[in-house]
């Protein structure tokens, strides 16, 4: 069977297990009599069970019609008729409602005027129904104006809170800029403690941890600007020129300030002093050779390498300085190259990965100094 045929069986089995109630029931006595004729009532434990005899009854397609008779033509005109009544009294009520807000609703032109019939006896006039809804057209323009005003109207009224600060902080907070402002500089303050605390513990360097602080600053602000500034309604209020406003930064340092406080307890505390373990100037054993760590130098003279953003990792002033110690090494006689003091000096220069210019001048002047002590 098809789907449709499926569907008028249980709609027939709906009916007929159905039990309708008819209007004009009166009293406790009636209803009881009613409901014993469909089944059995268990006054004591509130119970109903009704008769299953007429539900082995077999269904039969071919007796939906008797079920369900079609509906005539006068009644499919008469249900038409009633809902076009219905639509035309809510399109009505609409226009109403519009032209009670100010809308301009423009009636169309009325149609030519049918002969009048002979005069008949004077009649009782009944109450004039309610126009139609569809004696009336709306002005699409007008609507259109209409909205652009309303839309005018609230952001005079947002711009007049804010210019008079009956923003509550509540509220203030509420607003998509706010939000995304507080949420970059919670990302920006839970960095910073984690970096001060690396730093404490001795695992960062102090120049290199202002180094990421100073690049997680610009992240941060570039990002904020961007989503202020392209995704975010414009909101003066808050931010101005893809910056959050005066009121703006008090809230934070509100919101924020247990934070802040960390950040700033924490970059006063002093890093940890690692002990370093004394040099053993007996059974040298290395853990490269030394023709290894001369390579690395030499190969750390023409680093021209970038970081990810772009800049040099080793400014040419360093690689000069690379290229005068290298030279100065390759001045000294080979019979130095088993001197665990040049082995240390050259490791400690090949091994360090800064780019600090007074780093490599000490390395140089300690290279100098190495190579007039030997000499004389």
């Amino acid at each position: 069977m098809k789907s449709s045929e499926l569907r008028k069986l249980v709609r027939m089995f709906n009916k007929r297990s159905k039990i309708t109630i008819p209007k004009g029931l009166k009293g406790q006595g009636e209803m009881i009599k009613f409901l014993e004729k469909h089944g059995t009532i268990n006054h004591e434990n509130k119970v109903f069970l009704p008769n299953t005899q007429d539900m082995g009854k077999q269904i039969r397609l071919a007796d939906y019609d008797k079920m369900f008779p079609p509906k005539t033509e006068a009644q499919k005109a008469e249900a038409k008729k009633k809902a076009t009544e219905r639509k035309g009294a809510s399109e009505m009520n609409m226009v109403k409602t519009l032209e009670g807000k100010g809308y301009k609703i423009t009636k169309p032109k009325s149609a030519e005027k049918k002969p009048t019939p002979a005069p008949k006896k004077p009649v009782k006039k009944a109450p004039a129904k309610k126009a139609k809804a569809d004696q009336f057209k709306l002005d699409n323009e007008a609507l259109e104006k209409a909205k652009t005003r309303k839309k005018e109207a609230i952001q005079k009224k947002v711009k007049e809170a804010q210019a008079s600060g009956k923003v509550s902080d509540a509220d203030f907070m509420k607003r998509p800029g706010f939000k995304w402002i507080l949420k970059k500089q919670t990302e920006l303050y839970n960095e910073i403690i984690k970096l001060n605390k690396q730093r404490i513990s001795g695992s960062l360097d102090e120049d290199k941890m202002d180094d990421m602080i100073d690049k997680l600053f610009d992240k941060i602000n570039s990002e904020t600007s961007k989503e202020l500034n392209t995704k975010i309604n414009e909101d003066s209020m808050v931010f101005k020129f893809g910056r959050g406003t005066a009121r703006t930064d008090e809230l934070i340092k509100k919101k924020l300030k247990k934070k802040m406080d960390e950040a700033n307890t924490l970059k006063k505390k002093p890093a940890k002093k690692k002990a370093s373990a004394p040099k053993k100037k007996t059974n040298f054993l290395p853990k490269q050779t030394f023709k290894e760590i001369v390579a690395n130098l030499k190969k750390r003279t023409t680093d021209t390498a970038t970081d990810e953003d772009g800049d040099r990792i080793y400014s040419d002033n360093t690689l000069k300085t690379l290229k005068e110690i290298f030279a100065i090494y390759k001045t000294l006689p080979y019979k130095l190259h088993k001197d665990p003091e040049l082995y240390d000096l050259i490791d400690d220069i090949a091994g360090y990965r800064g780019d600090e210019a007074s780093k490599y001048n000490t390395f140089l002047n300690q290279m100098k100094s190495y190579a007039k002590k030997k000499k004389n």
